[in-house]
């Protein structure tokens, strides 16, 4: 049977790669190019970013999904295009040969277009696989072993501007801007971290937020936030960088009064998609000025 043989397949895969959370990868790899207009015009450029959605969207978070089942299975903010897939136990089975497929479908094209880029795409891929390995399976799962999720997650996600740099041809940003989403990853998968503490602290899954317990992770990721905030201000010199860390506070901070809500789940993607939303107009603004390069 053809993978995308069904329409329910499709679906599945693309709640799998978490299309409500391409915003990320997508700035990542955007982020070293801004302000270049000369990479618009090369097919490398537009085939990394078409790499950055679903392909590598659905190898991160479909190895994670490969083995969190027991801790998907009692989330109720699974089964959606935000937060992910909650497949059957024969599609969870299935689900690494759909991401190797993909993967590597997208990656052939990419050498196709530049043979010069065969050998670094090799070891990128394996730097990605290896480090998304270590992050979810045994022995290691540093998903489960606070506080280690936090710098593997930054070092993975980190792969993503070095791909665009690499693919674009152009030298690495700077440090300030390191710095900057170091922090805004950090306290953006902590959130997620204290948006499942019921069911991770049920299952034993070990994350900071369930280790610390819930105050002390949302007084953590104020702390977070508003050292974000000062490297925007005072590192970066932008205002806008500055204020938007603080408007996540403010989203936080109110999301966090409805985490006992019975409707929890309506204020959780409203945090999501506010975030998303505001972020796709910043990412436009931050591009063309070359704030973060």
């Amino acid at each position: 049977m053809c993978i995308f043989s069904t329409a329910m397949q499709i679906s599945e895969l693309l709640k799998v790669s978490r299309p409500g959370l391409w915003l990320v990868f997508i700035w990542l790899y955007l982020w070293p190019t801004g302000g270049n207009f000369k990479v618009i015009h090369e097919l490398k450029f537009w085939l990394g970013l078409v790499y950055c959605t679903f392909p590598l969207n659905l190898l991160v978070y479909g190895m994670n999904d490969t083995v969190d089942e027991d801790v998907d299975k009692a989330n109720p903010r699974k089964g959606n295009y935000v937060y992910g897939a909650n497949l059957s136990r024969q599609n969870l089975r299935l689900l690494p040969k759909y991401i190797a497929i993909v993967n590597v479908f997208v990656l052939v094209i990419i050498c196709l277009c530049d043979n010069e880029l065969t050998p670094y795409l090799i070891k990128w891929f394996a730097c990605a696989v290896a480090i998304n390995y270590v992050y979810n399976n045994k022995p290691f799962q540093l998903s489960r072993k606070c506080p280690f999720e936090v710098p593997a997650m930054i070092l993975g996600h980190f792969l993503i501007p070095h791909l665009s740099c690499r693919m674009n041809s152009l030298p690495l940003p700077s440090w300030e801007s390191w710095v900057f989403h170091s922090f805004l990853l950090s306290r953006s998968h902590i959130w997620l971290e204290y948006e499942d503490t019921l069911v991770d602290r049920a299952k034993g899954k070990n994350t900071i937020a369930v280790v610390i317990g819930d105050r002390a992770t949302l007084t953590l990721i104020v702390v977070l936030t508003c050292m974000e905030s000062a490297v925007g201000f005072f590192l970066l010199h932008s205002a806008l960088l500055g204020f938007f860390s603080l408007f996540g506070i403010l989203v936080f901070l109110w999301a966090a009064k409805t985490k006992k809500s019975k409707h929890h789940q309506k204020p959780s993607l409203s945090v999501s998609v506010s975030q998303s939303m505001v972020g796709a107009l910043l990412m436009g603004y931050l591009w063309y000025h070359r704030i973060l390069v």
